[in-house]
C-alpha cells in the first residue's frame, strides 16, 4: 500500500510503476535510502532521486566511489565511514582473506575506463586458462563453497563445464538466467547441493551467501568498485569457516591490492579513486608473489608454505617508482641458478603494475 510509513522496494521496481508506465505514482517520502548507492548517478537512480527534492538522501554502500573512480558528491554532501574491513575482520564480524595469484594475465587493451571486453574474453576463455582455473581450484579450494566471477557468459559456462567434467556439482547464471533456475542454484550453494557457481554480472552485488569461502577473480577489470564487491563475497562468517581465499586468475590484486586493504575514500568528484589507491599503496611494503605456492604476501616470509624471501647477492634499485633493476653480481663467473631467475622474474613481473 502506497499509504504505509515506510516503503521498501528495488529501485528498477519502483522506476518503472512509478516513472515509466506512471501507473502508481510516488509514494511520499521524507527519507530516501538508497542502497548500492555507488550508481547514484545512473539515470534510473537519478530519475527517483529528482521526484525527491525535499527529501533527506542517505546513502548505503561498501564502495563510494562512481565506476570511473570519481567521488559522490554530486550528490552526497557528508561522508560516515563505517569500521573498514580489516578492523571488521578484528572485531570478528569479517574473516581474514588468503591471497593467491597462479599467474599474470598480459597487457589488455583499455576502452573508456575499463580492459576492451573482447580482447579480455579472448584472453580469459582460452581452453588452456579455464583448465588452469579449475586445476588451481582443485589445489586450493577443493573443499569450499566457491563463487566463480567470469569475463563474459560464455566463459562462464566454459567454465561450469569443465568443473562439471572433473565432477564438481557446478552451475552457471547470467542476467538472462531464468528466476526460477536462478534461485534454485543459488539456493543450492548456500545448503551445498552446488559446490561451484560460475556467475557474469549477477552475484557482484546484493548476493549473501555466507558458506561461500572461495572466489575465484577470472574477470578482468580496472574498476576497484567491482574487485571489492566481488572479491568480498566470501568474507561473511559462517560454522567453522576460519578464513576465505581469493583466487586471482586476472591481475586484479596487482591492479587493486589486497581484497582487504584500507581505501582512501572521499566524496571529491575530480580525483580519480585508483590515484589515491596507486599513491596509498606506493607507502605501504612492497607485496611478493611467493614463487612456490603463488601466495601474495608482505615481509620475508610466505605465510602459506613458509617460503623465505632472500636477495640474491645483490641489491635492488627502484627507478621512477615503478620498475626494477637486479644488478650483476660483483663476480662474472656468479651465475644465479634457474631457480634464482624464476623467483626474480616473478617478483619483477609483480612489481611492474599497469
Amino acid at each position: 500500500s502506497l499509504t504505509n510509513p515506510i516503503q521498501v522496494a528495488s529501485i528498477q521496481t519502483l522506476h518503472v510503476r512509478a516513472v515509466v508506465k506512471e501507473k502508481y505514482g510516488l509514494p511520499e517520502c521524507d527519507l530516501l535510502i538508497v542502497d548500492e548507492c555507488h550508481r547514484s548517478l545512473g539515470k534510473t537512480y537519478q530519475d527517483i532521486i529528482r521526484a525527491y527534492p525535499k527529501a533527506v538522501v542517505l546513502g548505503l554502500t561498501a564502495t563510494p566511489a562512481r565506476s570511473d573512480g570519481r567521488g559522490l558528491g554530486h550528490i552526497y554532501q557528508a561522508m560516515v565511514e563505517a569500521p573498514s574491513e580489516r578492523e571488521l575482520t578484528k572485531l570478528g564480524f569479517l574473516v581474514p582473506v588468503r591471497h593467491f595469484v597462479p599467474h599474470l594475465p598480459p597487457k589488455i587493451k583499455i576502452k573508456g575506463d575499463d580492459y576492451d571486453p573482447s580482447e579480455a574474453t579472448a584472453y580469459m576463455d582460452r581452453p588452456a586458462l579455464v583448465a588452469d582455473v579449475v586445476e588451481t581450484w582443485f589445489k586450493f579450494s577443493k573443499d569450499r563453497q566457491t563463487v566463480v566471477f567470469a569475463q563474459s557468459v560464455s566463459h562462464s559456462i566454459h567454465l561450469a563445464e569443465r568443473f562439471r567434467q572433473c565432477g564438481i556439482v557446478s552451475a552457471h547464471v547470467d542476467g538472462e538466467t531464468q528466476w526460477g533456475d536462478r534461485d534454485r542454484i543459488l539456493r543450492g550453494v548456500a545448503d551445498g547441493s552446488v559446490q561451484v557457481v560460475c556467475n557474469f554480472g549477477v552475484c557482484v552485488e546484493g548476493w549473501d551467501c555466507p558458506p561461500v569461502s572461495t572466489v575465484v577473480g577470472a574477470c578482468m577489470t580496472k574498476s576497484l568498485n567491482k574487485y571489492r564487491q566481488m572479491a568480498g563475497r566470501s568474507m561473511r562468517p559462517f560454522d567453522n569457516k576460519t578464513d576465505c581465499i581469493f583466487l586471482d586468475h586476472a591481475g586484479l590484486v596487482r591492479d587493486h591490492g589486497f581484497v582487504d586493504a584500507d581505501i582512501p575514500w572521499s566524496l571529491d568528484t575530480h580525483g580519480r579513486l585508483h590515484e589515491r589507491v596507486k599513491a596509498a599503496r606506493e607507502k605501504l611494503p612492497i607485496e611478493i608473489v611467493c614463487p612456490q605456492c603463488s601466495a601474495v604476501f608482505c615481509g620475508k616470509r610466505c605465510p602459506e608454505c613458509g617460503y623465505v624471501y632472500q636477495r640474491v647477492g645483490s641489491s635492488i634499485d627502484t627507478l621512477d617508482g615503478r620498475l626494477l633493476e637486479l644488478r650483476a653480481p660483483k663476480k662474472a663467473d656468479e651465475k644465479p641458478t634457474i631457480e634464482e631467475q624464476r623467483r626474480w622474474y616473478a617478483m619483477f613481473r609483480y612489481q611492474c603494475r599497469v
